[in-house]
């Protein structure tokens, strides 16, 4: 999770990346429901409904340029949400975080439309979660999508697909 300004060295890396793996990369982005299950069987999350948590991520979605071209045509929205607890499984996550986290509950929020990710209370678990979906066609056109997705792989011995 980049959670500073870019600099100008920044992004000059990022267009480095991307000129190296690119050409390398594989359209993979699993769907939310992929990434539901999948943080489900890990962690064993707890659904929870918030209205005003899934008017926010709805508007994250339709502020952002990218993420708004994933929505399917005539379909609504509809945003789940879930809380990961401290348990056997997920404790690495609670235990790894960054400082900024470390007194935050950890939620995720899935927009089902567009496959859009927020998680909220942990770095390490977002890093988790935007290794796991891969990226699209339209990702990896991006060049700092595909530089931290690079740089997650590397983090997470991950091979880049």
């Amino acid at each position: 999770m980049f959670m500073r300004p870019a600099t100008k060295e920044d992004v000059q890396s990022w267009k480095e990346i991307f000129e190296q793996y690119h050409r390398l990369i594989t359209p993979s982005r699993k769907s939310a429901r992929e990434m539901i299950a999948y943080l489900q069987e890990k962690y064993g999350c707890i659904s929870f409904e918030n209205e005003e948590w899934q008017q926010a991520i709805q508007k994250e979605v339709l502020m952002n340029e990218h993420n708004l071209e994933k929505v399917q045509p005539n379909t609504p929205m509809c945003v789940q949400l879930y809380q990961l607890e401290d348990n056997a499984s997920s404790h690495h996550v609670f235990e790894q975080r960054a400082e900024v986290f470390k007194e935050s509950e950890i939620f995720v929020g899935v927009e089902m439309n567009s496959g859009y990710l927020h998680i909220e209370g942990s770095d390490v678990l977002y890093d988790e979660l935007f290794v796991y979906q891969g990226l699209d066609e339209q990702d990896i056109k991006n060049p700092f999508l595909v530089a931290q997705y690079v740089e997650l792989c590397h983090k997470f011995a991950v091979e880049i697909v």
